[in-house]
């Protein structure tokens, strides 16, 4: 089970922009993904909703997990740790869509009526979410001991609970 999840805000200056990017999303937020540390199978799980598809991977520490890990890093604006309660937020949770920003807010059990990433971004920060990484700073929080298995990277591995 992943207690805590990193996640990533990112503007990957390779993909097209498509016309709702232009018309409904700030630079750096074009789209939300999380990945986080499940310590009973000692695997890195990923989520990802894409407009024609859906990541989930589960990732052993290594090679591939550091290169999708920092891959994503490297295109991100901001990085946010997130530790959702124990229990989801009460109340209904109506979802207008399937994509990216409504699609992590329901992984993490947030009521958000967030639409476009830097809505959740601000409903995230709201609820004690802790910035780890920003573009124009680099890694914000101090790196603590390595709990992935791997060699100590500087990936976000270093800074999941």
């Amino acid at each position: 089970m992943v207690r805590g999840w990193l996640v990533a805000f990112t503007d990957d200056p390779r993909v097209p922009r498509a016309w709702w990017d232009l018309l409904f999303c700030r630079r750096g937020f074009r789209h939300a993904m999380a990945w986080g540390w499940d310590h009973e199978a000692g695997v890195w799980l990923v989520y990802s909703v894409y407009h024609a598809r859906t990541l989930v991977a589960a990732l052993p520490p290594g090679p591939e997990a550091d290169a999708l890990i920092g891959g994503v890093v490297a295109v991100s604006s901001h990085v946010l740790r997130y530790e959702p309660p124990a229990e989801p937020e009460r109340g209904p949770m109506p979802r207008l869509g399937m994509w990216c920003a409504p699609a992590v807010a329901h992984l993490l059990g947030v009521r958000s009526r967030a639409l476009v990433p830097v809505q959740l971004f601000r409903d995230l920060r709201a609820r004690g979410a802790e910035l780890l990484y920003e573009a124009d700073r680099g890694w914000i929080t101090e790196r603590t001991a390595d709990r992935s298995g791997g060699g100590g990277s500087e990936s976000p591995g270093a800074c999941a609970g």
